[in-house]
């Protein structure tokens, strides 16, 4: 069940289709992108908060989510750090964002801070891409590493 749950998803560009999603399941969502897309995603956010409302009401019982915009930038730990506070996220969502294997060490790191004070990613990561071939099983096993010790 989503309901209740901490999710983050990272990249989410323009709409933030899967934070929308797990809001309107009951999860508390927070969309990430560049600074620059926070404006058109408050407006996303907005537009859509009826349906996550409607969402909890036709789910009998289900408690409703919540979707909250913050920029983030990928390595700055700082920010991702706080954004995790006061226990990490649960869970982790990204569609389509690995472009680039420069992206890949910054992305592994902003993961790790956005788990919490263990220094391990949130325990469910859900990546959707197409394979580019920019090391992305290296990078899978890694964070994987990140949870063993």
């Amino acid at each position: 069940s989503w309901a209740g749950r901490r999710v983050v998803e990272l990249g989410c560009g323009y709409a933030a289709l899967p934070s929308l999603a797990a809001a309107a399941l009951g999860a508390h969502a927070t969309a990430t992108d560049e600074p620059w897309l926070a404006a058109p995603l408050e407006i996303s956010r907005s537009l859509n908060q009826k349906a996550i409302e409607k969402a909890a009401e036709l789910g009998a019982g289900r408690r409703q989510g919540s979707l909250q915009i913050a920029a983030l930038r990928w390595g700055e730990l700082e920010a991702a750090s706080k954004l995790a506070q006061p226990n990490g996220f649960d869970v982790a969502i990204g569609a389509d964002i690995l472009y680039l294997r420069v992206e890949l060490p910054a992305l592994r790191r902003t993961l790790k801070a956005l788990g919490g004070s263990g220094g391990s990613p949130p325990r469910l990561l859900v990546l959707a891409f197409g394979n580019r071939n920019l090391g992305e099983d290296a990078f899978l096993t890694s964070l994987l590493e990140c949870d063993r010790g």
